[in-house]
C-alpha cells in the first residue's frame, strides 16, 4: 500500500470544498480492506441503451468454468459478453487449465463463433 500526505497531495472542488482524490480514494480503499460484503455489488449499474463512446468493462470471478466436452459455462460467457456488448472482459479463478490444447483449442473454437469478426480469416 502506499502512503500518501493528504494535505500535502490534494485538490479541492472549488465549490463545495470536499476532497476530489481522498473521498474516491477511501471509497475503494474501505472495498480493499475487506469492509464490503462478499454478496454487495461493486461498480455502476451498467446502462440498459448502449453508448458506443464507452468502453464497457466486465470484470467477475467466474469460480470455475464447470469444464466438459461442451466447454462447461464458456459458451454462456461468451453469450453475456455478446448480448451486453462488452469491450473488454476480465475473468479470474476459471479453475482450468487453459494451456491443455484440447480445452484451449474448444475456448477458441466457442470463442469465434459468437466474435468472428475478431478472427484471423
Amino acid at each position: 500500500m502506499i502512503s500518501i500526505n493528504r494535505e500535502e497531495f490534494n485538490v479541492l472542488d472549488p465549490t463545495t470544498g470536499n476532497s476530489l482524490i481522498f473521498d474516491h480514494f477511501d471509497e475503494l480503499e474501505r472495498t480493499t480492506e475487506g469492509r464490503v460484503e462478499a454478496s454487495e455489488f461493486v461498480g455502476d449499474i451498467m446502462e440498459e441503451e448502449y453508448d458506443d463512446q464507452r468502453t464497457r468493462i466486465y470484470i467477475q470471478n467466474l469460480n470455475g468454468l464447470n469444464w466438459d466436452n461442451d466447454g462447461g459455462k464458456w459458451p454462456y460467457v461468451c453469450e453475456v459478453i455478446d448480448s451486453n456488448k462488452i469491450d473488454v472482459a476480465c475473468f479470474t479463478e476459471l479453475n482450468t487449465n487453459t494451456n491443455r490444447y484440447k480445452v484451449r483449442r474448444k475456448i477458441e473454437t466457442i470463442t469465434q463463433q459468437y466474435f468472428s469478426q475478431n478472427c484471423p480469416s
